[in-house]
């Protein structure tokens, strides 16, 4: 995805949620080039298999954008029930992505540190700053794909490297 460039003039908000584009896109491509069902196949996990692995991480960023808009979402899980054939789901992830850049290329150096009140699943009462919004959601997916790449090894693949450092060495490198 070319249009994930990175440069010194970016906020740390719009940085971070092209990183974590990339990152989400490297792993779904990989996804695609392995037999198909292998990211749907059921695993001992906490959510099942892969792809319900990386659905969380979707649900997961939906939830913060109702937070982030100030409406109510409707969940009331962080995992779902059905397992997403796998290159829908890209798609939805794609523009899941797209949708938190443009965020955070419209925000202001103060609307970086605006508070928003949320609640949790659980009810309890949340806060957080738009600015540790994208470094949870940055956090919480890369934690996740971690889980997912787990699943991988198991399976004996070799998953995709979507370390920072790599994003970095890729970004600079010539014609990107």
């Amino acid at each position: 995805m070319k249009e994930m460039t990175w440069n010194s003039s970016m906020n740390t908000a719009q940085r971070l949620m092209r990183y974590k584009a990339w990152a989400n896109n490297r792993t779904l491509e990989f996804l695609e080039t392995l037999p198909e069902g292998t990211a749907e196949q059921p695993h001992s996990t906490f959510f099942g298999s892969i792809i319900q692995t990386l659905q969380h991480n979707y649900i997961v960023d939906d939830i913060f954008r109702f937070h982030w808009q100030g409406v109510p979402h409707g969940y009331s899980s962080r995992r779902s029930g059905n397992v997403p054939a796998l290159v829908p789901f890209r798609d939805q992830v794609r523009e899941m992505d797209r949708w938190w850049i443009a965020e955070a290329d419209a925000l202001t150096p103060e609307a970086l540190h605006e508070g928003i009140d949320f609640r949790f699943l659980d009810g309890s009462q949340g806060h957080m700053t738009r600015l540790e919004i994208v470094m949870h959601l940055v956090n919480h997916t890369s934690y996740y794909r971690g889980f997912a790449d787990e699943i991988l090894g198991q399976m004996g693949h070799d998953g995709p490297a979507c370390d920072l450092p790599v994003y970095l060495q890729e970004m600079k490198a010539p014609g990107t």
